[in-house]
């Protein structure tokens, strides 16, 4: 999997939107969404250690030669948003963390209020993005959770192995890849 996420890694260029496996021991968030601000490349040093009083989002740590990405993180607007800024966060990722490369986000419009309402939009409110539908399903594919739904389309096959019942199953809306 590593040498996968490698590659994938190699992949993206600056500017664009990568999914990111945090920590294993991150309870929250089990990934997140960054802006790739450089690419793949040695990382200069090591990253500073898990700070719990300081540090938000657990993430995984960087040794001085590993291939890494330096990256802007994007934040949710609340948990289980499909609505994200863009922080002031930047961190050093290793890049065997990559998992999903060329997410897309598009910018929300800001919402205007009528005049009687009184009320304009802030020049210092941030830009809102909106994980595509699409970005989603790839990123639930390659990062499933114990909370997520599937349904089956079709079984595949069946199979009584050491009197255990083994059923390979077609997913609805994923590639037989994902069988």
């Amino acid at each position: 999997l590593d040498q996968a996420c490698l590659f994938r890694a190699a992949e993206v260029s600056s500017g664009g939107v990568v999914c990111v496996e945090t920590h294993n021991d991150e309870q929250t968030y089990p990934w997140v969404l960054c802006k790739v601000l450089r690419a793949v490349r040695d990382a200069e040093a090591d990253s500073p250690p898990f700070n719990r009083q300081t540090d938000a989002i657990h993430l995984p740590a960087v040794n001085q030669g590993d291939k890494a990405l330096q990256v802007q993180l994007y934040e949710p607007i609340e948990p289980g948003s499909s609505a994200y800024t863009l922080s002031d966060v930047v961190a050093t990722i290793p890049a065997p963390r990559v998992r999903v490369i060329d997410v897309e986000l598009k910018q929300l419009l800001p919402q205007r209020r009528t005049a009687a309402a009184n009320v304009h939009v802030s020049a210092t409110s941030r830009t809102r993005f909106h994980l595509d539908p699409d970005s989603l399903l790839k990123i639930r594919a390659e990062m499933p959770s114990t909370d997520d739904e599937w349904e089956v389309e079709a079984v595949r096959q069946y199979r009584t192995y050491y009197r255990h019942e083994q059923w390979l199953v077609k997913w609805n809306g994923y590639g037989e890849d994902r069988n």
